[in-house]
């Protein structure tokens, strides 16, 4: 009986033990969500004390953990399919690369087609942001100076999504994902933005499709 007794008593112990971690835990997770709604209303300063102000929990670590994965595999992608070209490298061989299992790639990324897309998405991004930016704006020859500059920036800060982009563009398939983010928010827009420019007698007559496809071609 008192063998009994003793096991019992052991065994709540870890099991308010057990709650405890639990209750700590969730503790955190709450702290952590009211400072970042606070930050969001009140703006961005109040962010710099988040990792002071709240201890970190366990379930930071296996997010961090998910999203650093995630990016590995995007990393191996972009490599892979600048090398190669979409058709010309496996699931595997991203797999390998990105020093995980296939299942793993397949667990973030239904398909090779839903991983091609969030690389496009990584290395047109960027463009589709400053290109946005600078067409809202007044069409100035120091303003296109600081487009181009802020582009090569870019590409030279991330040569491998440089070599994809040369990659798309010479490949004689072409790609529908490509094409879907380039041409509507990047292409379009700029050919109307340059065609008001030269109604408008801002600048001097030229092509806008050759002038947007040289450039481009010119910067990555």
């Amino acid at each position: 009986a008192g063998t009994r007794h003793r096991q019992g008593h052991g065994q709540r112990t870890a099991l308010a033990r057990h709650c405890e971690h639990i209750r700590n835990a969730e503790t955190c997770l709450c702290r952590a969500i009211c400072i970042l709604t606070v930050a969001r209303l009140t703006g961005s300063a109040a962010l710099a004390d988040t990792n002071q102000m709240v201890a970190i929990s366990p379930l930071d670590g296996q997010i961090r953990k998910r999203v650093d994965r995630r990016q590995a595999i995007v990393d191996a992608a972009t490599e892979l399919f600048a090398e190669r070209g979409f058709s010309g490298v496996s699931v595997q061989e991203i797999a390998d690369a990105a020093g995980t299992h296939k299942t793993t790639v397949l667990y973030h990324f239904a398909t090779k087609d839903a991983l091609h897309e969030a690389v496009l998405d990584e290395a047109l991004g960027r463009v589709v942001e400053v290109t946005r930016e600078f067409l809202a704006g007044e069409l100035k020859r120091e303003r296109v100076a600081f487009l181009l500059d802020q582009m090569h920036a870019f590409y030279a800060e991330h040569p491998a999504l440089a070599r994809l982009l040369q990659r798309e563009l010479m490949d004689p398939d072409g790609s529908d994902a490509y094409f879907a983010r380039f041409v509507e928010p990047i292409y379009l827009p700029a050919v109307a933005s340059l065609e008001a420019a030269m109604a408008a007698g801002l600048i001097r007559p030229i092509d806008p499709a050759f002038f947007i496809h040289d450039t481009h071609m010119t910067l990555v």
